[in-house]
C-alpha cells in the first residue's frame, strides 16, 4: 500500500486471537498467511518472553510473500525487564539498582533466531520499561544493544517521557539515535503526565515505526506494569484522522512508515483498516473559487 505516494504498512501485534478476521474452521497454520492477503505488516510480540526457535521463524517467514514485513519485539531480558530477586522499581533510583542487564551473548542468540526472516525483517523493536528514563548510563546502555545486534534494524521504544520532554533532552535523543541508526517509535498512549508524547521525527532514513496502544483512561499505567498489555480501547475515526495527520509528514521522510496496532484483538484489526483507508484517501482539491471579502486587500 502507498498511499499518496508512501511506502506506508500498516498491520497488527500478533495474528492468531484477531476476533471475527478469519473464515470459519481456519486452521492456526494458514491464519499468517490468510492474514497476509490483507495486511502487510505483523508485529510478533511472542519474542519478547524468549528468544524465538529458528524453525518456528523459518515457518513464519514461509507463509509469507516476498513485500511481508516482520516487526520482532525484542527479547525484554535485552530491555531491562528482568529485576533483581525481590528487587522492585523505585522512583529516584537507578534502575541498574534493581535491573539486570543482559549478557552480551544474548543478544547474539537472538540475533541468530531471526536470520530466517532475512528482508522479511521490518524492524526489531526494543521496548523499554517506564522506568528506564533518560541519563548517561542509559544513553551507555542503548550503545551497547547496538553494537551487540550489528546490522539490524533496531527501532526504540520509550516508555519513560524523560527522553522526549522539552526542546534540548529531545534533540539529544534524536542526535543519539541518528548516531546510532536507531528508529525512535512514535506511540500514541492516553494523554498523561506519565505517558511519553506522540514524538514523529525520523532518525533512520529507511523505516519510522508508529505503535499505537489506545487511550483509554488508565491504559497506560496498566501497561507500564505489564509489558505485554493491551488496552480495550477502540479508535475513532476522528482520532484515526489526527493520527494520522501527525503520522504522514514522518512518512515522507522515510522510505517506508511502519504502524503498528496494539489494542485488543476484538478491535485492532478494524482500526487497521480504517487508517489504512484514511492514508489512501486522495488529497482534497483546492477550492480555486474562493476569494478574499470585499475591503480585505493586502
Amino acid at each position: 500500500l502507498e498511499p499518496n505516494g508512501m511506502g506506508l504498512r500498516v498491520g497488527t501485534s500478533g495474528w492468531r486471537h484477531l476476533a471475527d478476521f478469519y473464515p470459519p474452521r481456519t486452521r492456526e497454520a494458514d491464519m499468517l498467511s490468510v492474514y497476509a492477503e490483507e495486511f502487510s505488516l505483523a508485529e510478533i510480540d511472542s519474542t519478547f518472553q524468549g528468544v524465538p526457535g529458528i524453525e518456528r521463524i523459518a515457518a513464519w517467514a514461509d507463509s509469507v510473500g516476498e513485500d511481508f514485513r516482520f516487526h520482532v519485539l525484542a527479547f525484554g531480558g535485552l530491555c531491562l525487564h528482568q529485576l533483581r530477586p525481590g528487587a522492585r522499581p523505585q522512583p529516584g533510583v537507578s534502575w541498574r539498582d534493581f535491573a539486570v542487564p543482559a549478557p552480551d551473548f544474548l543478544f547474539g542468540e537472538f540475533a541468530a533466531a531471526l536470520e530466517p526472516l532475512g528482508a522479511r525483517l521490518g524492524a526489531v523493536t526494543m521496548q523499554f520499561p517506564a522506568y528506564f528514563g533518560a541519563s548517561a548510563e542509559s544513553e551507555d546502555y542503548l550503545e551497547q544493544c547496538r553494537a551487540n545486534l550489528p546490522g539490524l534494524p533496531l527501532a526504540v521504544e520509550f516508555r519513560n517521557p524523560s527522553w522526549l520532554t522539552g526542546d534540548e533532552r529531545l534533540e539529544r535523543t534524536q542526535e543519539l539515535l541518528i548516531d546510532h541508526e536507531i528508529a525512535l517509535v512514535a506511540t500514541d498512549f492516553e494523554s498523561s503526565d506519565e505517558a511519553p508524547p506522540l514524538i514523529c521525527a525520523a532518525t533512520r532514513g529507511d523505516v519510522a515505526v508508529a505503535r499505537l496502544h489506545g487511550r483509554g483512561e488508565g491504559d497506560f499505567g496498566h501497561q507500564a506494569e505489564d509489558p505485554l498489555a493491551r488496552a480495550r480501547h477502540e479508535y475513532g475515526q476522528e482520532q484515526l484522522e489526527e493520527i494520522w495527520a501527525a503520522l504522514r509528514s514522518l512518512g515522507e521522510e522515510v522510505d517506508h512508515l511502519d504502524v503498528v496496532l496494539r489494542t485488543d484483538p476484538s478491535v485492532c484489526a478494524a482500526a487497521s483498516r480504517d487508517l489504512s483507508e484514511i492514508a489512501a484517501a486522495p488529497d482534497p482539491e483546492p477550492d480555486w473559487s474562493w476569494r478574499p471579502p470585499a475591503g480585505k486587500t493586502h
